[in-house]
C-alpha cells in the first residue's frame, strides 16, 4: 500500500500453479500519489465589508496553495467555504476554484 508522496509504477507479472513467474512484466502506467494537504488561506476579504441589505457578497482570499515545486504535487484546485450563525454550524459544502 502506498503511503508516502511520490511517483510509482504499476507492474504486473503472472504466476502459474507450479510457482513459475512470467519472464516479462506488464507496465501499463505510472502514477503520482499526493497525500500532502495544501496550506490554508492567509487572509480573506469580503465585499461588501460591512452590513448589507442584499444577501450577496464576494469573497477574496489570499495565500492557500500547494507546493508545486516537486513532481509529486497534484496542484492546487480551489477552496471550500461555509457560512452559518456560529462556527459550530458551519457546513463546508461550497466549492470555488
Amino acid at each position: 500500500m502506498v503511503t508516502a508522496d511520490g511517483e510509482y509504477y504499476l507492474k504486473i507479472q503472472t504466476k502459474d500453479n507450479a510457482g513459475n513467474f512470467s519472464l516479462t512484466q506488464l507496465s501499463p502506467f505510472h502514477y503520482r500519489y499526493d497525500h500532502t494537504a495544501p496550506s490554508a488561506p492567509t487572509s480573506v476579504v469580503s465585499d461588501p465589508y460591512t452590513y448589507s441589505a442584499v444577501n450577496s457578497f464576494n469573497l477574496y482570499w489570499f495565500g492557500g496553495a500547494e507546493q508545486t515545486s516537486n513532481a509529486t504535487s497534484s496542484g492546487f484546485l480551489g477552496f471550500y467555504y461555509g457560512t452559518g450563525t456560529s462556527s459550530a454550524t458551519l457546513k463546508y459544502n461550497n466549492f470555488y476554484n
